[in-house]
């Protein structure tokens, strides 16, 4: 059964789409196509490290180590850093003011 768009996904859902997210990763047969995937997906795929269901935080930590063996050694891809940044800034400010 598919969620409506305001409902929260379940844990299966959530794993299910970061599992789509590792295979179009797996599936970059360059670097360009894996910097465009890294730069469609890997903010939302670092958000989702907060989530409260373990599976979720395995999986994202499992997609983590697969970005990392990839980019490690390969100048020619780059990181959405703006976004990641921008990303940053706003979860810091929501631990400062909490």
């Amino acid at each position: 059964m598919a969620s409506s768009p305001t409902s929260t996904p379940s844990e299966s859902e959530e794993v299910t789409a970061l599992d789509n997210i590792l295979f179009r990763l797996a599936s970059a047969d360059s670097d360009a196509a894996l910097q465009s995937a890294l730069h469609r997906h890997l903010p939302g795929c670092l958000a989702r490290l907060g989530s409260g269901r373990e599976a979720v935080r395995k999986k994202v930590m499992e997609l983590l180590v697969h970005i990392n063996k990839r980019i490690k050694d390969n100048d020619n891809v780059q990181l959405p850093m703006e976004a990641l940044l921008k990303q940053y800034q706003v979860q810091y400010s929501i631990y400062c003011n909490n």
